[in-house]
């Protein structure tokens, strides 16, 4: 009896071990599954997210919103690349899901090289909640490219310059965007923007024109603010960077146009101010550097303005 005990032991451990081993590959094998599937889900999703930058794209009017809605906890990794031409922004996303509801192994990364994308490292969003664009144009002297800051949490602007609430009002009430005139008035989950002082998460000094954030300072000009208020540093530099490769380009082509119609007859005289915009774009390293290109689009501008036929 004492020996068939001990096989009928033997035979329940042995069934236990081969049993514990199957279902460890059948595990292994499905997990293995779930990540491969979670990696072509993700690549999906972001291209998806990708195609949001279609609409956002500006003509006759300054700016546009949008905004997305997650249906599960979702990561966004934005990154900018300023190699070759034009550079391009990046985007990869991670969800949380599976049998141990963790995050994701990211999706492939999706490159857009007509998007200037100007966000956070990463942007975190819990399921059901959204993720914001909206889109300002920049202009430097004519439209060289659309900025879309992206981001998740509400922002709220303290004793911002009327052009600033100007611009939040009329982006409308699905930005998340707010504008009070005291910090108090900041919701606890809000990110604090404060301007000309030293007591929000972003402090914006309108008169050296910098932007202290997460520690790091960064220099803006009018028509950058945005982008530099909603992004890293990283992210921000390398977009500017980005925009300033583009209107090199641009300010070539319309050097060619203005040698061309002034073959037809009309002297715009604007050559050699298209071909010292070009070069200035063209050998942009810093951000202070904005500055002088500014001046000398403003100059383009107003003599463009006074031309009987005008360049652009």
């Amino acid at each position: 009896m004492k020996k068939k005990a001990v096989e009928l032991s033997f035979a329940w451990i042995f069934s236990i071990v081969v049993g514990a081993v199957i279902l460890f590959i059948a595990i292994y094998f499905a997990s293995q599954l779930i990540e491969t599937s979670s990696y072509e889900i993700n690549t999906k999703t972001t291209k998806k997210l990708i195609g949001i930058f279609d609409s956002l794209q500006t003509t006759a009017e300054e700016s546009k919103t949008e905004k997305v809605t997650f249906a599960i906890d979702t990561k966004i990794y934005p990154s900018c690349n300023n190699e070759g031409d034009f550079g391009e922004s990046i985007i990869q996303i991670s969800e949380k899901f599976g049998f141990k509801n963790k995050w994701s192994k990211p999706g492939g990364d999706i490159s857009a090289q007509d998007v200037y994308l100007f966000s956070e490292d990463i942007i975190e969003v819990n399921a059901h909640e959204d993720v914001y664009f909206f889109t300002k144009q920049f202009e430097m002297p004519f439209k060289t490219a659309d900025m879309v800051m992206m981001y998740s949490k509400p922002y709220c602007f303290v004793n911002a310059p009327r052009e600033i609430r100007n611009d939040i009002e009329n982006l409308g009430q699905n930005v998340n965007l707010f504008a009070v005139t005291d910090i108090d008035s900041c919701s606890g989950e809000s990110v604090s923007v404060c301007f000309d002082s030293n007591n929000c998460d972003v402090n914006v000094n309108t008169v050296a024109h910098t932007i202290e954030k997460n520690k790091e300072t960064v220099y803006f000009i009018d028509e950058t603010i945005y982008a530099a208020i909603f992004s890293s540093k990283g992210s921000y530099e390398c977009g500017i960077k980005r925009i300033m490769m583009k209107l090199s380009q641009l300010s070539e082509l319309y050097g060619r146009k203005a040698q061309f119609i002034t073959q037809r007859g009309c002297n715009t005289g604007l050559y050699g101010d298209m071909v010292l915009l070009q070069g200035r774009a063209k050998e942009f390293k810093d951000m202070r550097e904005l500055e002088y290109i500014k001046t000398t689009a403003e100059l383009i501008k107003n003599k463009n303005g006074e031309l009987g036929c005008y360049l652009f």
